[in-house]
Formats: C-alpha cells, structure tokens, sequence
C-alpha cells in the first residue's frame, strides 16, 4: 500500500510541476530534501517523530508544495513512523490548495485502506476543496456524511459552502445554508456574513448586501475591510461614488483602515468612469498610507495603469518593485507588453520581451498573441511571422 500511495504522490508531484494553481500564487520553488533535513535534526539532538513531520507537511501543504509533501512523507515512511489523520490532511489539504480534487481522493482512499477515520479538518478539506472547483453535488454529500460521523458541520464548514455557491452565483442556496446555521445554533461569525454578502453582491443586489451589513452591527458582528470593500466595489461598479464615498466615510468612522483592495477598487472603478485625476489621486494616497504591496497587487495596479496607457504610473510601480525586491512575472511583463503595444509603441514592447527572457520569466500565449496583433495592426506581417515562429520554441 505504501508503494502505491508513494507512486501515486511521485506521479501527482511530476504533473504538478510548472502547473498554475488557480487558488494561490505559486511562489519559487525551494528544492526540500527530507532526508537532508532529517539528518541535521539528528545530529543537532532534535527528536523526529511523528508530530515533527506532520509539522513540516503542513507547511508545505499550506503552500500546495505537493513536491514537498511528498518528500517529507516519503522520509516519514522510510524512518518507519505511522502516518495519522493529521498526516493525512496535510496531503489533502496540498492537493486542494492546488486544485487537484482527485489527489486529495487518493489521499481518502489511502485513510480508508490504513482504517484510519476522517475527522473535522479533512472533511472541511474535502467539502472546500468541492466548493472550489464548483462540485457542489459532492460537497453537499460530503457535508451529509460528515454530519451523519461524530463530528458536526461547523462554522468553516458552512462557510467553504456558501463561499462556494456565492461564487457561481447561487444565493438561495447561500442564503439557506446561512439561514441553516441559524437553526443550528453554529456561530455565524464575520466570514459567513462577508460570504453572504458577497454572494449578493455578484449577482448585482446591493439592498440586501447593506441589509446583512446592518444585521451584522445589530447582532454585533465583527464588520472589518472585506465587507465595507464589497459594499465599496458593489457601488464602483456601478459608477455610484456618491454612495462609495459614503461608504468609505462609514468605514473611516468604525476606524477600519482601507487596505490595498479598497485602494485597487476606488482606482479601478474611477478609471473606469473617466475621472482620471481622481484614481491618479487615490494612487497617491495609497502610496503615501505606504500600503504593504505584495506581487499581486503591483500586478493589479500595472494592469490597471497598463489598460489606461498611464505609463508614467506604471513606470512608477515598477521602480517600486525593484526598489522592494520584487521580482515582476509573467503577468507583470504580459500587462507591459500589452501597454506598450496599445500605446503603439512596438519597439519597447518588443524591449521588454527580451528583457522577459533574460530574467528567465517564460512567455505564454497571451505574450505571443499580444505581440503578433500588434505586428499585424502596424502592417509588419513579416515582423508577426517572425513572432510566430519565436513561440514555437517556447511555448
């Protein structure tokens, strides 16, 4: 059984590898030997036993290091320590992390064979995982098996779930699971009603978004940044800034400080309504606030400044990046190119695709395409040739 599951992991780790999850940003990979690790505990007195393995699977697990995983549970075999549900979920909870529901099944099906139970961690695991990739059918079984076991739904339980169905636009069925947890007396704490609210406010109803907002402060429900920013981007949305400034006041008088999704909302949304000093403004600010900036949100905000051609601002965000150590990726470069092309300036488009290259960032389809229907809308059919046949050697 063992050289099954580890066959099957080894498999899981080689197709995971240059694999993008769609629920986290892969960060760069760090090789991780086990065993090297394993033998600098030894020879520093450091016991390794079970629990200091699971410790190190739920690390990399948390990252959806499957590679990780898999080398830490290999080690743990060979040094002969039994596997446990908390090894287990560490595994499931990889897989989930990257979207893989059929490594996190193989992960359950290994349990069953070693007779050891499921319990409250991996039936969450299992029911988010579901919920993510939109398998609301198994999600809901899983949640009927998990309350037919010893261990009730809780409160993250319920919340994977109506997140879930928000997502896709389910309601009703994210209002009655909420509406369920109330009958069960389950706490209904601040995630469940930012999930409820977001849920309304994807399918564009603003009224009962504000009306779970008042509940919450009724019922004295936590309301932090993520419900005022749902209520703030429901009304940018809609180019209603009378009502996001209004908001944004409420927020300031419960002393909740904006974070850089307010900020990326209100520049977002202004951009989009045409008042461009106002969102360069709003830019200013959230640099002044000194907004912690991780890679994401510089991609968020060069996207937004690419799409308007404000090269001055993303000129800007770059010279911030590198100031701050961070290094720009595909999605960095892909939004230049697209800047620079839009603003037919084809030359420094094809600049930074060198530039791309030399920092060992792979360029991908959208790269190329971009690339290609400039070349084409200038008139330089040759020049998209040519960009053609570069993609065939790297994509």
């Amino acid at each position: 059984a063992d050289d099954c599951f580890l066959q099957f992991l080894n498999i899981r780790v080689h197709e995971s590898q240059g694999y993008e999850s769609k629920q986290i940003p892969l960060r760069p990979r760090v090789r991780f030997n086990a065993r090297k690790v394993a033998k600098e505990m030894e020879e520093n007195g450091v016991p390794q036993d079970q629990i200091t393995y699971n410790t190190l699977l739920s690390g990399f697990a948390k990252r959806g290091d499957v590679e990780g995983c898999y080398e830490c549970f290999s080690e743990m075999l060979r040094r002969k320590l039994e596997p446990n549900t908390i090894t287990f979920s560490c595994l499931m909870t990889a897989f989930v992390r990257r979207g893989d529901m059929d490594g996190a099944l193989e992960a359950v099906e290994e349990m069953k064979s070693r007779q050891i139970p499921l319990d409250e961690v991996a039936y969450n695991t299992l029911i988010d995982g579901y919920a993510k990739v939109g398998d609301f059918d198994s999600a809901t079984q899983t949640l009927k098996e998990m309350d037919a076991s010893r261990f009730q739904p809780g409160t993250i339980t319920y919340n994977s779930l109506i997140a879930g169905f928000g997502k896709v636009g389910r309601v009703e069925d994210a209002r009655s699971l909420f509406n369920e947890m109330g009958r069960r007396n389950v706490r209904r704490d601040t995630v469940s009603y930012n999930a409820l609210i977001s849920a309304y406010v994807r399918v564009g109803d603003i009224e009962n978004s504000v009306k779970i907002v008042e509940e919450m402060k009724k019922k004295r429900v936590r309301v932090d940044a993520t419900t005022y920013n749902a209520i703030i981007d429901a009304y940018a949305k809609k180019g209603l800034f009378e009502e996001v400034w209004t908001w944004l006041s409420h927020m300031n008088e419960a002393k909740v400080k904006p974070d850089f999704v307010t900020y990326t909302i209100l520049i977002d949304g202004l951009f989009k309504a045409g008042d461009f000093d106002a969102a360069v403004d709003v830019y200013e600010e959230m640099r002044k606030q000194r907004q912690p900036m991780s890679l994401i949100t510089y991609n968020m905000l060069i996207s937004i400044f690419s799409r308007r051609k404000v090269l001055n601002k993303v000129h800007s965000l770059l010279a911030d990046m590198k100031r701050e150590g961070v290094m720009p990726d595909i999605i960095t470069y892909n939004s230049l190119i697209d800047a620079y092309c839009k603003s037919d300036d084809l030359l420094k488009a094809v600049e930074t695709f060198d530039k791309m290259l030399t920092e060992n960032v792979k360029p991908n389809t959208i790269t190329f395409n971009t690339l290609i229907e400039a070349h084409v809308r200038q008139g330089d059919i040759d020049g998209g040739f040519m960009v053609l046949e570069e993609m065939r050697t790297h994509v």
